[in-house]
């Protein structure tokens, strides 16, 4: 899957494909959520939780995928660094858990609404039935007013903490987490929240600097992605954006510290990173 920059005059209008969405999934990655000790990023959160509230609120139905447990764990033990092991990470991820949760149903029920939590493992989206069962209860919680908050049941799964595919592309931070999700409840668009602007052409380049161009609209040819290309979490959201499109799902990768960042992506405005879906 190469990334390659379309002239404008060839792209399809971001706004025209945006403009008929009704349910987006979004995700919100570990360094978008927290600071550098683990604490969360209260203002970042907060505008993010206010812009997915308007959008709810609007008539929209909106599902949220949030990493963020292991780093709010660390936090919250005081420990110095993050562990090294999966089962270190698991122990940060139960203690963070809660408190990842408390931080959403306060900041939401600013915005009067309600928050609730769904943990996935890796089975519950695998298995046909499973999968079924988790879709009817996002599904419920959409039909009576309820914010999804679903992450990575990682206390008692390492699949999402240490995934690779059968082909080797590394899925961390939730990434093919939110792919599934996205997949299961029939979202139109999911939007990837990271800590830069979107994928930039550096991104691409083995041995380039990251001060590359960024992709406003990225096409794909059928050359593959090269192995030595990504650059760790980039790469993963890359690849389930190419499978979104396959399937008929819109995928953005965007700052997530930007103000505004949800409500422009949502409207279709030019931010990010877009992955239209796939016509043929």
């Amino acid at each position: 899957m190469m990334l390659s920059h379309i002239p404008s005059g060839h792209a399809p209008r971001r706004a025209d494909s945006f403009g008929r969405i009704s349910r987006a999934v979004v995700k919100i990655g570990t360094n978008v959520l927290t600071t550098e000790s683990g604490a969360p990023a209260l203002t970042v959160v907060g505008s993010l939780v206010k812009d997915l509230a308007d959008w709810h609120q609007a008539g929209h139905r909106v599902v949220l995928v949030s990493s963020g447990a292991v780093a709010m764990g660390v936090e919250k033990l005081g420990w110095d660094n993050p562990p090294t092991t999966i089962h270190g990470r698991q122990v940060c991820a139960a203690v963070g858990q809660g408190e990842l949760m408390r931080l959403y149903a306060f900041l939401f029920g600013r915005q009067e609404l309600v928050a609730g939590q769904i943990l996935l493992t890796h089975h519950d989206l695998v298995n046909p039935e499973r999968r079924t069962e988790v879709a009817k209860t996002i599904e419920g919680l959409l039909t009576s007013g309820v914010i999804p908050v679903i992450n990575a049941n990682d206390a008692v799964d390492s699949t999402e903490l240490l995934r690779a595919d059968g082909e080797g592309n590394v899925y961390g931070d939730n990434d093919c987490l939110a792919m599934m999700v996205a997949q299961s409840v029939c979202a139109e668009a999911l939007v990837y929240l990271t800590d830069v602007d979107g994928v930039l052409s550096a991104d691409w380049v083995e041995g380039a600097n990251r001060k590359g161009q960024l992709l406003s609209y990225a096409g794909v040819d059928e050359n593959g992605l090269p192995s030595k290309g990504g650059v760790g979490g980039m790469k993963s959201k890359v690849s389930c954006a190419k499978n979104l499109q396959e399937c008929g799902i819109e995928c953005v990768i965007a700052n997530g510290r930007k103000p505004g960042v949800i409500r422009n992506v949502l409207r279709g405005e030019e931010e990010g990173t877009w992955f239209p879906v796939t016509t043929n």
